[in-house]
């Protein structure tokens, strides 16, 4: 008895400590600062599965919030992939070694396009653009640390809102959806 509540007490010492930690985390700071500037305009966090596919799901769930469930996660990276690869001179340049910033080869264009359409690595701005023009709609992207970034504001089509993480899991950097604070209710 006393083994087991000594146990007891040490693991609420350590959730203690893990909450306090995370009161005055990078993660929690972000993440503080993302809800104050949703909440004024009216909007909230719908978070999406950390899985790789957090950028085209929080897109897919974008047009599902608004009764309009048209491609799921992986036939938006299908659609990024192709579009990529039908463009490779507006997007090739901005494709790099992160080692030593060399220009891509275009084997390793074609090995990257392959990535988006096969893989669950993670997608960013090069594949937001796409996004945008793939679905002539523009793109919103709130974060807590900087304005909101606005993808294809050329496009008179949808607004899909976004929000990016850098810290909000330990694998690195996220998306969620954001919706209308009271469709979250309802």
């Amino acid at each position: 008895e006393k083994k087991d509540a000594a146990r007891r007490e040490a693991a609420r010492r350590i959730a203690t400590e893990e909450e306090e930690l995370e009161k005055s985390s990078d993660r929690r700071k972000e993440w503080d600062g993302l809800v104050r500037i949703l909440q004024a305009q009216g909007l909230t966090v719908r978070e999406i599965r950390p899985d790789g596919d957090c950028l085209y799901n929080a897109v897919a769930d974008q047009f599902k919030e608004a009764g309009q469930p048209l491609h799921s996660g992986s036939d938006l990276r299908r659609l990024t992939s192709d579009y990529i690869l039908s463009h490779k001179d507006d997007f090739m340049p901005f494709l790099c070694h992160a080692d030593t910033g060399e220009g891509f080869s275009s084997e390793q264009f074609f090995s990257y396009c392959n990535e988006i359409a096969n893989t669950r690595t993670w997608g960013g701005h090069l594949e937001i653009e796409a996004l945008t023009s793939v679905l002539q709609c523009t793109i919103e992207v709130y974060q807590a640390n900087g304005p909101v970034l606005e993808f294809g504001e050329k496009h008179n089509g949808s607004v899909l809102r976004l929000c990016y993480h850098r810290h909000e899991y330990g694998l690195g950097e996220h998306y969620n959806s954001v919706i209308n604070s009271a469709t979250e209710h309802q």
